[in-house]
């Protein structure tokens, strides 16, 4: 699923408090700081923002079609047992629920709110 975080304290001028609505290009709408889009193929969702006296504007954001990645296609093994004290090898097998080609680049990670501090590495 594709998101769309909109932090309040990104948007600035206008009048009183903030109303932020989306429309996406299947018809699909919703409001809030959060939207996600569910459609594998991607599309194009239409940002609003409106403040207290009914002012608005918009911007729109393009998202591009992306490979469904799900836990049932999603292997861990490791090693040996795990340790809170040394480190293991950990290999994570993946297969794209489509069949297309996934390659490394089209993986994206994120920790609650923080991202990770290195790319992902293959580990012989």
């Amino acid at each position: 699923m594709a998101e769309i975080d909109v932090p309040m304290g990104a948007i600035s001028g206008g009048t009183g408090s903030y109303t932020i609505l989306y429309t996406d290009s299947y018809g699909g709408t919703g409001s809030g700081t959060h939207y996600a889009l569910g459609q594998k193929a991607g599309g194009v969702v239409t940002v609003t923002v409106r403040d207290a006296s009914g002012c608005t504007t918009e911007t729109r954001v393009t998202i591009g079609a992306y490979e469904e990645l799900e836990a049932a296609n999603a292997t861990v093994t490791t090693t040996g047992a795990l340790s809170c004290v040394s480190l293991v090898p950990v290999q994570v097998s993946v297969w794209a629920v489509s069949g297309l080609p996934l390659t490394i680049g089209d993986l994206r990670f994120a920790m609650g709110a923080t991202a990770l501090n290195n790319a992902p590495k293959h580990l012989d």
